[in-house]
């Protein structure tokens, strides 16, 4: 059996509680203490697709990144754009690879080439 833990924000009344859910656990989880105040590193990146492009590779610097680092990369909105734009063409980012004490690489792509302009694409870092 696959073991899954997901942190949700279930309240059961008592302040700083939440809910891990543990797939492997007969009562399907737990109450427990919160993470705390979060942390970590984010910022964002533009990829910017030109007519006929499948994909874009951006560069991000930041020394405080390890060989374990985990990074979260989401999709957002850039200036002039419109939500529906990403259901028409959307876009897929994946860390392509990280170096240690420089930054990483993220790799946008596109899989029919329809994106055009700039994608934002947020990221957080342990």
């Amino acid at each position: 059996m696959t073991r899954v833990r997901i942190q949700t924000f279930e309240d059961d009344g008592t302040t700083g509680q939440v809910f891990i859910r543990d797939t492997a656990s007969p009562n399907g989880g737990a109450w427990g203490a919160s993470g705390g105040g979060g942390g970590g590193t984010y910022g964002s990146a533009t990829a910017t697709f030109t007519v006929g492009l499948d994909s874009v590779t951006v560069s991000v610097v930041d020394a405080g990144v390890s060989a374990g680092s985990d990074i979260v990369l989401s999709i957002g909105t850039a200036p002039g754009r419109e939500p529906d734009e990403f259901v028409f063409a959307p876009v897929h980012a994946i860390v392509a690879s990280k170096t240690a004490g420089v930054g990483f690489d993220i790799l946008v792509t596109c899989p029919d080439a329809d994106a055009d302009g700039a994608y934002l694409i947020n990221y957080t870092r342990d």
